[in-house]
């Protein structure tokens, strides 16, 4: 069937969780959903990839704000056709991947961090590194982010998480090394080796494939 006549849903089907895990399957990761949630783990860094869709008003919402592009209001509705009138687009769906770096910073050191990110993050698409409270002291947060209202094929989906993985790991462990950050154990690794044992040689991360 010509491109022109295939119907947009067979073309670009909708994103969804299930498709996200296959994708990722693809890229020789083993990914997981568990409440609502793809959660992988990334070599090093736990990731957490989730759908975020407009909600009713009142509705609990424990996923953190989405970074809005900076819009006027013609932008979020067309011009009719006919009448000229502007007509609200669809709500927007989104598809978010979040990475933690489990560092442990102080308050005092966060902040000196924080500097560094904000002007790394301005010449880099993605991802948007920033700093996040965690259970032993302030972590970093990696972002990446975008919107799948329409829909994306499959090697769409491939692509747009393959640049993500790759992006996320070169900008985390160049942080680490840049600024002199203990990289956290990677839990794909081999075990700790005993006494009498040599210690292995961590090897380099295959970057994913489509």
């Amino acid at each position: 069937m010509p491109w022109w006549n295939t119907p947009p849903e067979v073309a670009a089907p909708p994103v969804t969780l299930e498709r996200v895990c296959a994708a990722l399957r693809r890229l020789g990761l083993d990914p997981v959903v568990r409440d609502g949630r793809t959660q992988v783990v990334l070599y090093r860094y736990p990731c957490t990839l989730r759908l975020l869709s407009p909600v009713p008003a009142g509705t609990d919402q424990s996923a953190p704000p989405v970074p809005e592009p900076v819009s006027t209001q013609a932008d979020k509705a067309a011009p009719d056709r006919l009448s000229g009138a502007l007509v609200p687009e669809p709500a927007q769906v989104r598809l978010l991947m979040e990475s933690r770096y489990t560092v442990g910073l102080t308050q005092e050191a966060a902040a000196r961090l924080a500097a560094h990110l904000l002007e790394k993050n301005s010449g880099r698409v993605s991802p948007t590194l920033l700093t996040a409270p965690g259970p032993d002291g302030i972590d970093v947060v990696g972002r990446a982010w975008c919107t799948v209202t329409a829909g994306m094929s499959d090697p769409q989906l491939r692509t747009t998480l393959r640049v993500w993985c790759e992006s996320t790991l070169h900008a985390l462990d160049e942080l680490s090394e840049g600024q002199g950050l203990p990289l956290p154990p990677d839990p794909t690794g081999p075990a700790s080796p005993g006494p009498a044992d040599p210690a292995p040689t961590d090897p380099a991360p295959a970057a994913p494939t489509v």
